[in-house]
């Protein structure tokens, strides 16, 4: 998980690169859903995270 946002962080860079660059609208909009997914992996990973500890708990709880 962690290598997976490392290897994010490039991209977006280029990415608000793209969008200083590009003079058509379309390509602005691209930018911005490129963005908007962005936030929603970052959300899958963190609700990804806390079910595993969750589940990683109960499992120690169960053998504890």
């Amino acid at each position: 998980m962690l290598f997976f946002s490392v290897a994010v962080s490039p991209l977006l860079f280029s990415v608000s690169i793209t969008i200083e660059m590009a003079e058509k609208f379309e390509m602005f909009t691209i930018c911005i859903n490129v963005f908007i997914l962005k936030d929603e992996i970052m959300g899958i990973i963190k609700n990804a995270k806390m079910w595993a500890w969750g589940v990683m708990g109960e499992i120690e709880s169960t053998l504890g």
